[in-house]
C-alpha cells in the first residue's frame, strides 16, 4: 500500500451496481448482497469499494473483502485520473470526484455536461493540492463529441493531382 502513496500517476474508473455491472455479471456478488450494499448507500464502486454519494467508502462486510489498493491510499499520488462515462453515472462520478480528487476527469460529452451544469458538488472539504502542478478547482474533462469530420477543400497540385487542404 505504500507503493500506491508514492505513485507519479493513478489511473481509476468506476462500477456501479445495475443489473449490467460486472459484479452481477460474472456474478461476484449475490443479488442479496447488491440489496444490501444499496440500502447501505453505495451507489459505485472505485477499486472495488463501495462507496456513497458523498464519496466517501460505506461500512459493509462486502468491503472487507477486497484485496487491492484502498482509494485513500491514492490521496497522495502526484495526479490522479478518473476514466468513467456512461449517462447514467454523473452522480456515481461527482462522488468520485470528491473520493479522488483527480487532476483529469476523462468522460463522454453527455456525462461532461451533466457535470458541468451542476458543478461545483457541495463538498465539504477542500481538494487537496497534490504535490505536482495542477490547479485545486474543477477537474480538466476529455470528451470529444461525436459530429462528423470536417470536409476538406481538394485543390490541384502543379502536377494535376489532387491535393487535400485543411482550409
Amino acid at each position: 500500500m505504500e507503493r500506491a502513496r508514492r505513485l507519479d500517476l493513478a489511473a481509476v474508473s468506476t462500477g456501479d451496481l445495475s443489473p449490467e455491472s460486472i459484479f452481477t455479471r460474472y456474478g461476484l456478488l449475490a443479488h442479496d448482497e447488491i440489496i444490501s450494499l444499496e440500502r447501505a448507500g453505495a451507489i459505485e464502486d472505485v477499486l472495488c469499494r463501495f462507496i456513497d454519494a458523498d464519496g466517501r467508502v460505506i461500512d459493509h462486510p462486502v468491503n472487507d473483502r477486497v484485496l487491492a489498493v484502498h482509494p485513500a491510499d491514492l490521496s497522495e499520488a502526484r495526479d490522479a485520473v478518473l476514466a468513467s462515462g456512461e449517462w447514467s453515472k454523473p452522480t456515481a462520478i461527482r462522488a468520485s470526484i470528491k473520493l479522488l480528487s483527480p487532476s483529469v476527469l476523462i468522460t463522454d460529452p453527455i456525462v461532461a455536461e451533466r457535470l458541468a451544469v451542476t458543478w461545483p458538488p457541495s463538498i465539504k472539504r477542500p481538494i487537496p493540492r497534490r504535490r505536482g502542478p495542477r490547479d485545486a478547482g474543477f477537474p480538466a474533462i476529455i470528451g470529444r463529441p461525436r459530429s462528423p469530420p470536417r470536409e476538406r477543400a481538394t485543390t490541384a497540385s502543379p502536377r494535376g493531382r489532387p491535393s487535400r487542404s485543411s482550409c
